[in-house]
């Protein structure tokens, strides 16, 4: 049924006619076979706005089609054309178009995926047309990623520094939240950090292991009891048995603070893994 759609309309495109006057804000198309020749080489659906001098609700529409936004939209995601119903009815019989106004959404390759019928306040239509729009977009966002010149090279932004950049050191041994300066830094577990002094660093380059946050950083209780990985929030710490252990929230450090040996076996593993297997960047 669906091809026979398609073969009629191809088919009428070529008698289609029109000698309406209509909203000059949209940049409206009065010849289908012209139209259908620039979808096609554009990859824009038509638009199709079925009208007649007689129809009152026709005249309102075109209110609506003189909505700024509708008509913005209208001229970039399609190629806009109106017809007179009583001008093309062979066209009106195959669309099965039974009242008006009638608004029909023809692809590129003369295929209706849209009949809005009746009339549409700019709000209405907008929440119909915006749809094929934004896919356009998308469309066109993925064909500019995909013919980006070989040459052009992706701008990298520099890692951020883990833990928001708090010194671990001075956390441990001071039991203070300092921030590090970022001339003082180093890489450990894949993960940058600074430091608030060049003592500090070299403390912890001596031995980064016995200052690096259990499980990486990640919420403890979260891992053990749930088995999600949940970054810690450095601003919800815990010093316990000298390690320093970060938790997602405020919850979740109560929780630990409640039965803390429950939570150490995860933190311990995590530790031995440390003490043996990463290396320190400067």
């Amino acid at each position: 049924m669906q091809n026979k759609i398609m073969l009629s309309l191809g088919v009428l495109i070529l008698f289609a006619t029109s000698e309406c006057a209509h909203a000059q804000s949209v940049a409206w198309r009065n010849n289908l076979q012209r139209a259908a020749a620039e979808s096609s080489k554009s990859q824009k659906p038509i638009l199709l706005d079925i009208t007649a001098t007689w129809c009152t609700y026709c005249k309102k529409m075109k209110k609506t089609y003189a909505n700024r936004d509708i008509s913005r939209q209208i001229n970039s995601c399609f190629i806009p054309v109106v017809l007179d119903a009583d001008q093309n009815q062979k066209l009106m019989n195959t669309l099965g178009v039974e009242a008006l106004p009638a608004t029909i959404i023809i692809s590129p390759k003369f295929e209706v995926v849209k009949k809005i019928v009746g009339y549409q306040t700019p709000a209405e239509l907008n929440r119909e047309i915006g749809k094929f729009c934004r896919r356009a977009a998308k469309k066109k966002q993925i064909a500019q990623r995909t013919t980006r010149p070989a040459s052009s090279k992706k701008q990298t932004k520099p890692a951020p520094f883990a833990f928001k950049k708090l010194c671990l050191v001075t956390l441990l041994e001071k039991r203070e939240m300092k921030y590090g300066n970022t001339k003082f830094a180093s890489t450990f577990n894949g993960q940058k950090v600074c430091f608030a002094s060049a003592e500090m660093k070299r403390k912890f380059d001596a031995n980064p292991a016995k200052y690096w946050p259990v499980l990486n950083g990640l919420d403890v209780v979260n891992y053990a009891d749930k088995r999600m990985k949940k970054a810690g929030n450095p601003g919800w710490v815990a010093i316990y048995r000298d390690r320093i252990w970060f938790f997602a929230t405020d919850s979740e450090r109560q929780q630990f603070a409640k039965t803390p040996n429950r939570y150490t076996a995860y933190g311990l593993r995590n530790i031995a893994r440390s003490r043996t297997g990463n290396s320190i960047r400067h």
